[in-house]
Parts: structure tokens; C-alpha cells; sequence
């Protein structure tokens, strides 16, 4: 028992040793201050002096870089002064600047004098101490007065600029100054203006000129360095090279003001008041700062007093916007935001150096008087206030809540289960009653809360909620299947209010389960607002107390304040002022101030509805809270973030900034500058010129704190209905403007999204191009008028020559109308003739067909009807007739068709060389029988033995051209008629002349002789029969064939037809 009890007090031991080395250990450069990055246009160079002008802007005197202004996005340098002092393109150092009461710029540089720009023209005058008053061209220190005067410290003595009395000298040769080296000004509230020298402080009064010279360190001490001055009330604070002192002029007595266990001070350069009213001391390493009242240093730390160690610091200045600027030599510029003093406690300097010890995520919290305990992921730790001492228990899984019940027991809730602390043996134990009592395995503990009768509720998240009555020592399981019900669906957090205890859900939305039966519902059963639909709401993630009586939800869509008297919701997002959108946690502090925790920083809603928003910039480790880690003590909020622990002290809230300055800072045009930089005077107009295509306006709200949160509205008349808010940046842009005359109005927020309603306007003329000019629109019109005038004469003279070339176009197309109807008499001639031609035809195809049809019906219906069966000669008769007009009808029928594949080109032709005389003798022996019956006889004359009968033919085609041929001859030839047949030879071709003696054809038909249906006579159809197709169809033939037919004839003495093949050897 003895040796764990040992073994204990020894683990104490290391946890409280290895607590205070953590703090000890908090790193001792640890600042609120943040460093300007050359992103934002500004080298790592020396700042000496820094002010602010009437409008807004924020101006700079540096090393390297001249002179520089800052609208809260970018720095701009002011070129023209550079060139101006030094007369060469190099840069000079400006060391001190101030602004007059009309805003013109004084800048002092080492070794190149002193320089006026006015504001208006920005002319700039120049005092070079040649040929002026100037002390000396080396200028350390530039003071503006109550009365608006300028005040010149040089290292060889002081100017003073007047309205009224112009440049002037003040101190003389005569005047018994401690040293005519200037480092400094001040005027205390009497208007006695006191000046800071190398060698000691001395007075000046309008009345009565310098005072007697005083000395902090006493008379002839090297010490008496005095680099800086503050006035705070009726005081003097000055910095020497060895320490701080504080002079009262009432009793004419300097305090030394030193570091705890008379520490040195680095030697000083600037004095400023904080905006929480502090001293801040700038040295030559690092920023101190010291109560004014207590007279004391303040800590930064447990074991530190200084910010920015070893850096040297050479200037402050606070803007209209409250940041604090602090300017360095060659390490760039500093700044600090107003809010910064609620985010840090330097009232317990330990409890700082805890805050800057923890970087691990901070997951839960609990504050209590004494002690102040926070969850981590695999422990908990407890820091005391009184010990500053920090002990570690280690407890497995995420720690998810800490609580401490009423009967003083400490809860833990982990993603492993329920633990609590054991005092006397000053560890945790695992709580396993509930889960042991529905039998349950140990899970996570999201949330738990005790009712004010003896309940504890259980939030195990996906399995829903447990009710312990720590009387009876009952478990009671509520939405148990909340995760079977909705795949994904689990208790984000629970509350505790009189008449029920309130659960939030992931998927499901609100329910309220009655304290009184211990029924659960979802909230619409007693609230139909339709902003509390689970619909609307989307994932809740917390429940909190609020004032007024009310209960506070974190939803999708924002915040939800429920009135518990009324049941009235209202809802608080983005649009209504709220910052963050995704909400992690809600707590009403002891202010009535409604913090709202979400994964952008911090909301805060104060009592009279306004909302300010706080992140990184304000002093904040992070942005991103951790789920519900909040808790209060009587000092202040704690807040547990991705980044640890973030301190919050409310009452140091400072309230909000009224109306700061806006400016339309730059114009743009096609991405490059269309305006000067630098410039002292706001602009008021600008001319686009016309081959300009996108116009860039930049804003600026002189707000520093945080200007990425502060927002624009702007409307440009003529183009714009309604004012457009920029929601990303300080630009608007306008592409392809029309010319004309428009007016840019823009408002600018301060940080917390406030209009001051305050309205900049800017003048703005589009320039046309050449052709939209109004002077070249005129010209082009009389021009127009002009041609017109020309063109109507012209036309008048050429409608004269028009209408007497038309009276000859109207004779000639007479005449060729004329012509033409002719030939349409002609065509309509031809027509007629066409369809007499197909009258014609159709009359000798029906009596063709019906001939040979009634010679074979009537010979057949002899046969048939059996009454020369007994003459055997009779009925072969009239069985030789039907057959000899079936054959007639065949041919009749052959010639149609194949004249119709020729048309369609559908013939199929065997070309092959024959022997022409052969298919003729062939050709006259077939239709021999023919002539034979008609008494004409068929002669054909052999031909000559050296004449070449080979052609290249489809011989059964010739012979079907023959019979056409020698058939219409046999037809037309006498009774004792003769057809003769002969060969010839006419160079390469053959020619084959079939000759009747019959009556020739008339020269009329000659030329229709080919024709289809063609008939010379219709009724030499009757006689001699036939349809007028033999000549078509044995022409179209003989061309298929390469051949050609052709024909003489005289009337009365016969005809002769030639059919000519070209021959092949």
C-alpha cells in the first residue's frame, strides 16, 4: 500500500515538473504582432515614420524604398519625390513625414532636405537649407501641432511651418539648448511643445520661447539620449539610450520607471499609447509595454516582458481603424489589430504561456474557479491556477466532454466510454452502470448533462440517449435505433431545460423528450414552424442556452433562437450579419453575449443584436473551433480550436468602430494603370479613351484590421439599376462601357460589415471612337446628302437614256415573242402530229392483234366443232392458218418488247465476228417464202471474192434487221416484183443495199421515216399491214450494234435501203 501510494506522489511529481518546464518552455519571442509579407508589395526595408492622411490612407517613410502608401491592399511608392530630392533615379531615405491641416504631405529625408507635396496639384516644394531656412538637410523628426503647425527637427536645429507666418527658424544661435540634434516632439495639454534632444529635454512656449534645459540622468551624462516622447494626461514620458522615465512638469521631477529586479532596457526609439492605453516602448530590441497608472511593466509571458525580441523597432502609429502599426529597421513592417487585447491575457501571464505551449487540437473544456481542465485526444489535463501547475491523465479514444455533476463527481465522455475522477486516488475510473444495465458495450459518450432532479443524460450518439435516475439507479434507452431508422442519422447534442431535456440530430432534426412521462417527439408535435423542419435545418450540431430565456440551435442554415415562453424562432445567417457557416458550437456568456463557434472563427451577438466576427487576424490561434469546446470562468471564455486553446476576455471587447474613410484608390484599364500612384488627392474623374475594353475600379475601406472582411457596394449610373455588392475582393470591372458621361458611386464597410452611408462618387467620360464622334457623324451625313444629290442627277439623265433603250428592247422582245410563238406553234404542231401518230398506232396494233386473233379463233372453233373431222386436208388447212397468224402475232408482239429494251437499255447483245454475206444468204433463204407468197422473187448478188464480209455483229439481231428490211420490200414491191440483195465495200466498211422496184416513199415521210408508228399512208396498213415499228426498231438495233442504216428512194422508181458495218480483218 505504502509503495503505491509512492509510486503515485512520484507520477504527480513528474506531471507537475513536466507541467512547469512546458511552461517555462513557452517560447519567449511569442507576439500579437504580424509581419506585412512582401505579397502585399512592400520590401523587407527600414521604417522609420508612419502617419495616416485625411481621407484614409496610410503612408509610409522607409529605407530603399522612399515613400510609400498603403490602402489596406497594396503598397504604392510615390515615385515623382524620389526623383524630386535626389534630382538622380536613385531612391533616398525618408526618415519622418507628417500631414498640415490641408492635407499637404511633409516629408524629411537624411541628407536631401525637406519636402512639401501639396495635396491639390501635387506640386512639391523643396528646403535644401542653400537657399532657405532650413536647419540642416538631414531631418530626423516631423511633429504636426494642435495648432496644425509642422514642426522640423534636424541634426543641427529646428523649423516650424505656419500657415500664416510661412517657413521659419526657431531655435538661434542665442538659445542655450542642450543640443541642436532633434530627436523628438510632444505637446502636453498646457500646448508647451517639448523637445527631445541628443543631450537632454527642453521646452518652448509661444510666450516665452525655450525653457531651461532638464536632464533625466542629471547634468553632463552621456545617457541623456532622449529618442522619444509620449504625453499621457498631464505627464511626459521620454526613452533615453538607458532606460524609461516619466516627467511631471507640475512638480518638475523626472520617475525612473525600470524592468522588475532592475533588468536593462534596450535603448528606446518611439513611445505610443496602445489602444488599450498602455505605454508601448519601441527599442532597439523588441516592444515593451507598461501600465501608465500601476507604473509597471507588463508581461508578455511568465518569464518575458517583450514582444518582437530583437527586432529593432524605430516607430509606432495607431490608424483611425485602431490597428497598431510598428515600424523596424530593415525587417520590414508590423501591425497588430485593435481586438487583439480581449484575445490574450496578460493579466495572468502563466495562463499565457500555457495558451502558447498547447498546438495540439483542444477537443473539450471545463472551467472551473480553481482549476481549469481540457480534453485532448488520448488524455485530460487540469491546470491550476493557484500552483500554475498542469497534471495529465491519460484516458483512451477522443475526449468529447468533461462535466462535473452536482454531487461533485468529474464525467469524462470519450468515443471509449464514460470515465470519472476519483479524488482521493486522483485518477480516472471507467463508469460502465449504464452500459452494463442494457447490456450495452462500452462506446462513445458524445454529451452529458444532469437535470436538477438527480438525472444524468447520456449522449451515445448513434445509439441514441440515456436517462440514469441516480435515485432509483434506473436506465432508460431512447432512440436506441436512430441509426437504423435513417442510415447515418445520431445525436449531435442534448440540453437541459425545465420541461424537457433536448436532442439534437445529424439527419432527423429536434426532439424534445418530456421530462414528466419521458416520451420523445420531434419538436413539430408542439412547434409548426416550418424554419424548424428538419427539411429546412438540415445536420444540427449543438444546443445552448440563450438569453431571454431562449434555446439556441446550430443548423445548416444558420443560427435557430427559440423562445421557450412564446415558442417565435428566428433565424440568424449570413444574410442577418453571421460570419461563419458552419456552426460547431453556441454559449451565452455572462455578458449576454452569444458566442457561436463554427469552422471560420468566432461570432459573437451582442445583447443589442449586433454581430462581430473574429479570426486569426484578431488575435486567434485558428478559425477552426472544435465541437461545442467552450466554457466560461469568472476571467474569461476559453475555447477550444484546431490550433488549442484561444482566450477570450469579453469585457475587453472594444465596441464598434464608427465610420472609418473610403476611397476609390485605382483605375485599370486592360490590367494596366490608368491613374497616378501615390496620389494625395481622391479621384474625382477619369477619361476612358476609346480603344479601352475592361475598366478595373479598385476600393478601399481604411478599415486595417482585416480588410478582406470588409465589403463594397457599388452602382454606376447609366448601367447599373440597383447597387451590386463585390463578393470576393476590392475590384469591379466593366468590359466594352458604351461612350458617354457615367458616375461610379460606391459604400465601403468596416471590418464587421458596416455601411457608414457614406458615398464616394467618381466622373467618368467614355471616349468614342473616330467614327462614333459627333463631328465626323456630321460630316459623314452632309457627305451622304451630298452623294445622293449627285446620284439622283446621275439617275435622272440615265432614266432618259433608259426609256429610249427600253422603246428598243420592247421591239426587240416583239419580235422575239413573235419568234417564239412560232415555235410554240410549231411544237404544238408536232403534238398534234404525235398524237394523230399515236391514234394511228393504237388503230393498227388493235387491227394487227385482231387479225391473226380472229384467223386463229375462227380456224380453231372450225377444228373444234368437229364438223371436218372427216376432212383430214381441210383441217390441216385451218390448223396452218391459226398457226401462221400465231407466228405473225408473235413477231408483232417480239418487236414491241424489244424496242422497249432498247429504250430502257435493257437489251443483252453477243457481239461476235461473223461473215455478213452468210447471215444475208441466210436472211434471203428465210424470207424467201414470204416473197414467194406475195410472187416476189428475192435475188441476192454474191460479192466479189476480195471484198472483207467480217464484222464484228450479234448475228441473230442482223438477221431480225434484215426481215424488217426485206420484208417491208417484199410488201412494197409489184406482183413479179424483184427485191435485190447485195455487198459493198466503201473503204473499211461493209454495207449491205436491199433494193425494191416498188413505189418509193414520199419525200414528205422521208425525214419520219424512223419514226415510231410512223405510216405513210394509214391505210397502207390495211394493205399491206404492219404498225410503222420495223424501221424503229431496226435502227435503234443496228446503232446498238455500231452499225447504221440508211436509205434512197425516189417516188416512182423504188427504194433502197443501206445497212453499213465497219468491217474487221
Amino acid at each position: 500500500m505504502i509503495s503505491l501510494i509512492i509510486k503515485r506522489l512520484i507520477t504527480i511529481f513528474n506531471y507537475a515538473l513536466l507541467g512547469c518546464f512546458c511552461l517555462l518552455a513557452a517560447t519567449a519571442n511569442a507576439t500579437y504582432f504580424e509581419k506585412i509579407l512582401i505579397d502585399n508589395n512592400l520590401p523587407n526595408v527600414g521604417t522609420y515614420s508612419i502617419t495616416q492622411d485625411n481621407h484614409g490612407y496610410l503612408w509610409l517613410a522607409s529605407t530603399n524604398t522612399g515613400l510609400m502608401q498603403f490602402d489596406g491592399y497594396q503598397f504604392q511608392q510615390h515615385p515623382l519625390l524620389n526623383t524630386t530630392l535626389t534630382k538622380l533615379k536613385s531612391v533616398p531615405d525618408i526618415d519622418a513625414i507628417a500631414f498640415d491641416r490641408q492635407n499637404n504631405l511633409w516629408a524629411g529625408s537624411w541628407g536631401y532636405g525637406l519636402a512639401k507635396i501639396h495635396a491639390e496639384n501635387g506640386e512639391i516644394a523643396l528646403f535644401d537649407g542653400e537657399a532657405d531656412l532650413l536647419a540642416s538637410p538631414f531631418v530626423q523628426k516631423l511633429f504636426t501641432d494642435q495648432q496644425q503647425r509642422v514642426w522640423v527637427g534636424t541634426t543641427k536645429g529646428i523649423n516650424r511651418y505656419d500657415e500664416t507666418t510661412g517657413f521659419s527658424r526657431i531655435d538661434q544661435q542665442t538659445d542655450k539648448l542642450p543640443s541642436r540634434r532633434i530627436w523628438d516632439f510632444a505637446q502636453t495639454p498646457d500646448n508647451t511643445i517639448w523637445i527631445a534632444t541628443s543631450r537632454g529635454l527642453i521646452s518652448w512656449r509661444d510666450n516665452s520661447g525655450f525653457g531651461q534645459p532638464l536632464y533625466p540622468h542629471g547634468d553632463s551624462n552621456a545617457d541623456n539620449v532622449i529618442r522619444a516622447l509620449q504625453v499621457i494626461g498631464d505627464e511626459l514620458w521620454l526613452g533615453t539610450r538607458r532606460g524609461l522615465f516619466v516627467y511631471q512638469p507640475a512638480l518638475q521631477r523626472f520617475q525612473h520607471v525600470s524592468l522588475p529586479d532592475e533588468q536593462p532596457l534596450p535603448v528606446i526609439n518611439a513611445l505610443s499609447i496602445s489602444v488599450e492605453g498602455n505605454l508601448l516602448i519601441g527599442t532597439f530590441s523588441g516592444i515593451y509595454s507598461v501600465d501608465p497608472v500601476k507604473r509597471v511593466f507588463v508581461r508578455r509571458s511568465a518569464q518575458n516582458y517583450v514582444e518582437l525580441e530583437h527586432i529593432n523597432v524605430r516607430t509606432f502609429f495607431i490608424d483611425q481603424s485602431q490597428v497598431t502599426w510598428v515600424g523596424t529597421r530593415e525587417s520590414g513592417l508590423f501591425f497588430k489589430t485593435r481586438q487583439r487585447s480581449a484575445f490574450q491575457n496578460t493579466a495572468d501571464s502563466a495562463l499565457a504561456s500555457l495558451q502558447n505551449n498547447i498546438t495540439a487540437p483542444l477537443l473539450s473544456l471545463l472551467a472551473e474557479p480553481e482549476q481549469l481542465w481540457f480534453g485532448q485526444h488520448g488524455k485530460v489535463s487540469r491546470y491550476s491556477h493557484r500552483t500554475r501547475q498542469l497534471q495529465y491523465y491519460d484516458i483512451p479514444g477522443r475526449i468529447n466532454v468533461i462535466r462535473r455533476a452536482p454531487d461533485n463527481v468529474l464525467w469524462v465522455g470519450s468515443d471509449n466510454g464514460i470515465f470519472q475522477y476519483d479524488t482521493a486516488a486522483e485518477q480516472f475510473s471507467r463508469f460502465a452502470t449504464p452500459y452494463t444495465a442494457l447490456n450495452l458495450p462500452q462506446q462513445n459518450a458524445r454529451d452529458i448533462r444532469f437535470t436538477d432532479d438527480n438525472k444524468t443524460v447520456i449522449n451515445l450518439w448513434n445509439n441514441g440517449v440515456l436517462l440514469i435516475d441516480n435515485d432509483t439507479q434506473s436506465v432508460s434507452h431512447f432512440l436506441a435505433d436512430i441509426s437504423q431508422t435513417m442510415v447515418g442519422d445520431a445525436i449531435q447534442a442534448t440540453l437541459v431545460t425545465p420541461d424537457y431535456i433536448w436532442l439534437a440530430s445529424r439527419l432527423s432534426g429536434l426532439y424534445l423528450l418530456d421530462r414528466n412521462t419521458l416520451s420523445v417527439a420531434p419538436i413539430s408535435s408542439i412547434n409548426s414552424s416550418l424554419l424548424l423542419s428538419s427539411d429546412f435545418t438540415g445536420q444540427l450540431t449543438c444546443l445552448a442556452h440563450a438569453p431571454q430565456n431562449s434555446v439556441v440551435v446550430c443548423s445548416e442554415q444558420g443560427l435557430l433562437q427559440i423562445s421557450l415562453d412564446s415558442g417565435a424562432v428566428q433565424l440568424i445567417d449570413t444574410d442577418t450579419g453571421l460570419a461563419g457557416k458552419s456552426l460547431v458550437g453556441a454559449h451565452t456568456d455572462k455578458l449576454n453575449n452569444i458566442w457561436v463557434l463554427s469552422t471560420a472563427g468566432l461570432d459573437v451577438i451582442k445583447p443589442d443584436g449586433n454581430i462581430a466576427h473574429f479570426n486569426r487576424v484578431d488575435g486567434l490561434n485558428s478559425n477552426e473551433m472544435m465541437f461545442n469546446a467552450v466554457a466560461e470562468d469568472n476571467n474569461q471564455l476559453y475555447f477550444g480550436s484546431n490550433a488549442g486553446l484561444e482566450l477570450v476576455t469579453p469585457d475587453r471587447l472594444l465596441e464598434p468602430l464608427p465610420s472609418v474613410g473610403q476611397a476609390i484608390t485605382k483605375v485599370t484599364f486592360d490590367q494596366k494603370p490608368a491613374t497616378a500612384s501615390g496620389s494625395l488627392t481622391p479621384l474625382k474623374s477619369i477619361t476612358v479613351p476609346a480603344e479601352v475594353s475592361r475598366i478595373e475600379f479598385h476600393f478601399a475601406s481604411f478599415d486595417f484590421n482585416n480588410p478582406a472582411r470588409n465589403q463594397y457596394l457599388y452602382k454606376l449610373s447609366g448601367y447599373d439599376e440597383n447597387w451590386q455588392q463585390l463578393t470576393n475582393g476590392n475590384i469591379a470591372s466593366f468590359t466594352n462601357l458604351a461612350p458617354g458621361r457615367y458616375t461610379l458611386f460606391m459604400q465601403a464597410s468596416n471590418n464587421q460589415q458596416r455601411f457608414s452611408g457614406q458615398i464616394s462618387q467618381l466622373a467618368i467620360e467614355v471616349q468614342p471612337h473616330w467614327w462614333q464622334r459627333k463631328t465626323v457623324q456630321f460630316l459623314t451625313l452632309l457627305a451622304i446628302i451630298l452623294l445622293l444629290a449627285y446620284v439622283v442627277k446621275s439617275r435622272i439623265n440615265k432614266v432618259n437614256l433608259v426609256n429610249s433603250l427600253l422603246e428598243k428592247a420592247v421591239s426587240e422582245r416583239t419580235t422575239e415573242l413573235e419568234q417564239s410563238l412560232q415555235k410554240q406553234q410549231l411544237a404544238y404542231d408536232e403534238l398534234q402530229h404525235l398524237d394523230v401518230m399515236k391514234n394511228q398506232f393504237i388503230s393498227t396494233v388493235s387491227h394487227e392483234l385482231r387479225t391473226p386473233l380472229t384467223s386463229i379463233n375462227g380456224a380453231l372453233s372450225l377444228v373444234l366443232s368437229g364438223t371436218i373431222d372427216d376432212k383430214q386436208d381441210k383441217k390441216q388447212q385451218l390448223l396452218q392458218i391459226a398457226n401462221s397468224n400465231s407466228q405473225r402475232l408473235t413477231l408483232l408482239i417480239n418487236d414491241l418488247l424489244d424496242l422497249e429494251k432498247l429504250v430502257a437499255s435493257q437489251m443483252v447483245f453477243t457481239m461476235q465476228r461473223h461473215d455478213i454475206a452468210k447471215i444475208v444468204q441466210r436472211a434471203v433463204s428465210e424470207n424467201s417464202p414470204y416473197g414467194h407468197n406475195r410472187q416476189v422473187s428475192l435475188r441476192y448478188m454474191p460479192a466479189p471474192e476480195n471484198l472483207v464480209t467480217t464484222a464484228l455483229v450479234d448475228e441473230n439481231r442482223l438477221l431480225q434487221v434484215l426481215a424488217n428490211v426485206l420484208s417491208n420490200a417484199i410488201k412494197y414491191s409489184p406482183e413479179r416484183g424483184e427485191v435485190k440483195i447485195s455487198l459493198q465495200q466503201q473503204d473499211a466498211t461493209i454495207v449491205i443495199a436491199v433494193a425494191d422496184d416498188g413505189p418509193g416513199i414520199a419525200i414528205a415521210f422521208q425525214q419520219k421515216i424512223f419514226q415510231r408508228f410512223a405510216q405513210e399512208n394509214a391505210g397502207n396498213t390495211r394493205e399491206h399491214g404492219g404498225t410503222g415499228l420495223g424501221l424503229a426498231l431496226s435502227q435503234e438495233l443496228m446503232h446498238a450494234m455500231n452499225g447504221d442504216i440508211s436509205f434512197v428512194s425516189e417516188p416512182g422508181s423504188g427504194t433502197t435501203f443501206y445497212l453499213s458495218f465497219a468491217t474487221v480483218s
